[in-house]
């Protein structure tokens, strides 16, 4: 031991582990029940519930995306081994050993993995007094209750665990404020400290290690199984050395003044397999970082919307439920732009939309039938279908509120295996359990994307009673609607999240039934691949209205590819660049070339862009070729023609037109087959 080291010897005489004893008789015992919930969950499920917290706390003042670091190592240096042990200490130790969470042999790893999040609020609120009785807590909670102030975050952090007339965190991601036991119990020894600057400029201090059982003092007397690492003189703010003790010790970077949000310290933290980690960011957090609202680094491996969807790529042998494709799609629906909303009426009766199996045109505000919609899918467009629902209250005015079902045609570029692939969203959150019921529908084709979801603060806190912990699910008897700070009436409550739950499969029933009744092989017909596509589409241009119901036919001519052979080449685009490149089944034969023509979707008129085209839309020949690999190309206003000299070739152009997407068709013909027909 390092005696003479001032910070260790500051560290002993500030700070302790405060472990709070009980007479038995004076309020209830507290367990950690909640520590079932997760004490068998893995790396997914400790992500989930920390990016959700992160995302809980955002600084909104801030248009700035979150930001959560996250950092592995081992404390090796000397010095430094002797401050981590001044805070695990023999008096921790004991208490753990005492109440089973170790056992008496467990060796000491200096193992930590450091946490921080930028561009929050910090653990912010009210601080109760020092050992506070259960029955002080539920004084403080009425009183913050009848002031109508928002709950303390650094109280339900170290103090409270969610409970079911109440949701923890209004119109946020959280629910059942049970979420931090996944995080604790990265922790072998379930230890956790929390720095946190907030917003007054403060930055606070308290540690936390969650005890696995009650432990007997005496016969009187028990020790709680909350136990905290604080400051002997019951403050909390730390001082600028002690806040350079800390940084030093655990790696935490200096924050600015201006830089509020939370570090937190794991100790004696289990592995976490690197590319679970990332793979379960991805799978969960993918659509948030796209839209530029998050960013997560994990060491060295900064996660943002630059370098996301090159990630989900290069890890999508572990992603095993969604394709790129698809989070690409859920992200442009989600953005509003150039979709295609169908609204229906309010006011509807329980009869007619809960209790019906599937919508009809009666229901929406505009006269539509399932034709025109389907058509709309079928030009790749997204579709938006919103619901309004009414939410009723007990001790407020009724609010009318809404969510979406959003619906394409799967894309192109999708060579996943997924088939059709459909997701819950309750604003960032994914209820990934929700899938099997609630796009039964959409599971009896192949070929279309939906997602449900709710953005909406009003409607997302009515959902959020119904979560169970780990956020995956919904279950319509977990509410305490008895409970008077229940703020909903029970009957309308079940029913808006049986709604949202049936949504989608009310909405493809409708558009499913009207057109296979008359025509059992309209849908078959309506998702052939032989009509062109917008590679990658955007649609930002206005959308085209509705067709007329009574004509049925395709919005873009056949493609003319030649039956003997398989599709060999396609086509992406990025703003203003373009890229065409050949497919893994194509097989070169010498004498092949490929002829392409473009124009721009043109989203009014005949809706045949080809028939639109002007030499003023599109030429090629005022584009920079950017690459030409294992081909020869040449150029004649929108066309472009390809001479293969291999299987694997590469085409991209810069310089379109960034605000408008494209479409093409293609046809191929080999010059030797040719002349040998010919003779």
């Amino acid at each position: 031991m390092f005696r003479s080291d001032p910070e260790l010897v500051y560290l002993s005489d500030k700070f302790f582990w405060d472990s709070e004893t009980r007479r038995k008789y004076s309020g209830s015992r507290k367990a950690p029940i909640e520590k079932d919930n997760f004490r068998d969950e893995d790396t997914e499920t400790f992500i989930r519930e920390l990016i959700q917290n992160a995302l809980d706390a955002k600084n909104q003042s801030r248009n700035s995306p979150v930001v959560v670091k996250l950092k592995s190592f081992k404390i090796n240096d000397k010095e430094q081994k002797s401050l981590y042990n001044n805070i695990f200490s023999e008096d921790i130790k004991d208490l753990l050993r005492r109440s089973k969470t170790i056992d008496k042999g467990y060796e000491t790893t200096f193992e930590v993995l450091t946490i921080s999040d930028y561009g929050t609020n910090g653990l912010d609120g009210f601080i109760p007094p020092v050992n506070y009785s259960p029955e002080e807590l539920e004084d403080f909670e009425n009183e913050e209750d009848e002031n109508e102030e928002e709950d303390s975050d650094w109280e339900k952090y170290f103090h409270k665990v969610g409970n079911v007339g109440k949701t923890s965190k209004k119109g946020k991601l959280g629910s059942r404020n049970q979420g931090k036991i996944a995080i604790l119990s990265i922790s072998k020894i379930w230890t956790v400290l929390a720095k946190s600057k907030i917003k007054n400029g403060d930055t606070r201090f308290q540690g936390k290690a969650l005890l696995t059982e009650q432990i007997n003092k005496n016969r009187a007397e028990f020790i709680e199984c909350d136990v905290f690492f604080r400051k002997k003189d019951n403050q909390y703010e730390l001082d600028e050395y002690e806040i350079e003790i800390f940084n030093k010790l655990f790696q935490f970077e200096q924050r600015g003044m201006n830089d509020f949000g939370s570090d937190f310290v794991l100790l004696e933290s289990h592995h976490l397999d690197k590319e679970k980690l990332i793979s379960s960011i991805l799978q969960n957090w993918a659509i948030p970082i796209m839209e530029g609202k998050l960013e997560i680094q994990i060491d060295e491996l900064r996660i943002n919307k630059h370098n996301v969807e090159d990630l989900f790529s290069n890890f999508s042998k572990n992603i095993k439920t969604v394709s790129l494709e698809f989070i690409r799609f859920c992200v442009k629906a989600r953005s509003g732009e150039d979709v295609i909303k169908f609204q229906l009426k309010r006011h509807l009766t329980k009869k007619e939309l809960i209790e019906s199996r599937s919508l009809n045109a009666e229901m929406f505000k505009e006269k539509i039938s399932e034709k025109q919609i389907m058509n709309s899918i079928f030009e790749n467009k997204i579709i938006e279908i919103e619901f309004q629902p009414k939410i009723k209250y007990k001790y407020e005015p009724d609010f009318d509120d809404r969510f979406s079902v959003f619906i394409t045609k799967k894309s192109d570029l999708d060579n996943s295996n997924f088939g059709t692939q459909g997701i819950v969203m309750r604003m960032e959150q994914i209820l990934w359990e929700e899938e099997s019921n609630s796009f039964k529908a959409a599971k009896t084709r192949d070929d279309i994307y939906v997602l449900i979801s709710s953005r909406s603060k009003r409607f997302s806190e009515l959902l959020t009673y119904f979560e169970v912990p780990n956020h995956r699910q919904f279950k319509k008897n977990i509410p305490d609607f008895v409970n008077p700070k229940m703020p909903y009436i029970k009957t309308n409550a079940q029913d808006n999240l049986r709604l949202f739950q049936q949504s989608a499969n009310k909405t493809l029933f409708f558009l499913f039934d009207g057109e296979t009744q008359d025509d059992p092989s309209f849908l078959y017909t309506l998702f052939e691949d032989d009509y062109p596509t917008p590679e990658n589409s955007s649609n930002r241009r206005k959308p085209k209205k509705p067709s007329d119901p009574d004509i049925d036919q395709p919005a873009l001519p056949p493609i003319d590819l030649p039956r003997s052979r398989p599709k060999a080449i396609d086509v992406d685009q990025d703003e203003e660049n373009l890229y065409i490149f050949s497919l893994k089944n194509y097989e070169y034969l010498e004498g092949d070339i490929f002829e392409l023509i473009f124009a721009p979707d043109i989203l009014e008129g005949t809706g045949d862009p080809f028939s639109e085209y002007t030499p003023a839309d599109l030429d090629f020949k005022k584009c920079n070729v950017g690459l030409e690999e294992g081909c020869e190309i040449k150029t004649e206003l929108n066309k472009i023609f390809i001479k293969p000299f291999c299987s694997n070739f590469k085409v991209s152009f810069e310089g379109l037109w960034p605000h408008w997407d494209y479409v093409y068709k293609y046809k191929s013909k080999n010059n030797n087959l040719i002349k040998e027909e010919d003779e």
